[in-house]
């Protein structure tokens, strides 16, 4: 058998580490190609929790009062003039008399509440005057919200409102009156009391239950309450 010569061996030897290093490199390549794999699954990860973290977020707004049914058919609109009230008011105009005469007492900057009162069906809605004094005229008497309850089978509207300064912010000193037309629409009988809540331009509240007497077609501040 011949002896192999020492340059074979070397060769040889060449040979097995070139092997070894080339296993080597694919071991490498292929470590990294699943740490790239790793890499983009943690990012897929990511991704989702951020849509998950979104959609929490809507499912976290509360929603309105409208889809949760505590707030029945109502639209209101609002008002000024410079007649100013000593304190807040709330006023339950239950018919298209009395509406009338509510009007008559005061001098709108414009025809909206005029227009408002014609377009009501005293006959199934209700009309709540809500007006307050505001030091400025860039102020507005703001529905927090408007609610729908009943009282042993009555229904009853309770309201809750601010005079709050209006988002440009720039109106002259004067006091003036601010104010909310809001009309109530209930299944069944008509709205003939509520209770409302108004929170004047320094921050009190002014708490007062109404009631209408259908026989004299009045309405009466049963209870007042200012804070």
């Amino acid at each position: 058998m011949t002896e192999p010569t020492r340059r074979t061996l070397l060769c040889g030897t060449v040979a097995i580490c070139t092997f070894a290093a080339g296993c080597l490199d694919d071991a490498s390549l292929a470590s990294s190609d699943d740490n790239g794999a790793d890499t983009d699954d943690t990012d897929d990860t990511d991704d989702t929790d951020d849509t998950d973290g979104n959609a929490d977020g809507d499912d976290a707004t509360v929603p309105n009062d409208t889809a949760n049914g505590e707030d029945d058919a109502y639209e209101s609109v609002s008002f000024s003039h410079a007649d100013v009230p000593t304190e807040p008011e709330a006023t339950i105009l239950s018919s298209a008399t009395r509406a009338e005469r509510w009007l008559d007492a005061r001098e709108f900057a414009d025809a909206s509440p005029t227009e408002f009162v014609a377009d009501t069906d005293f006959a199934d809605s209700a009309l709540l005057a809500l007006e307050a004094d505001a030091p400025r005229l860039d102020y507005e008497l703001a529905l927090e919200s408007v609610t729908l309850e009943h009282d042993e089978g009555r229904p009853r509207l309770v309201v809750e409102a601010s005079v709050t300064e209006t988002a440009d912010g720039m109106g002259a000193t004067q006091l003036v009156t601010v104010g909310q037309l809001v009309r109530a629409t209930a299944d069944g009988e008509p709205v003939t009391s509520a209770t409302v809540t108004i929170v004047d331009s320094s921050g009190r509240k002014h708490r007062s239950t109404l009631a209408v007497d259908a026989a004299s077609e009045s309405a009466s501040g049963s209870d007042r309450d200012s804070r």
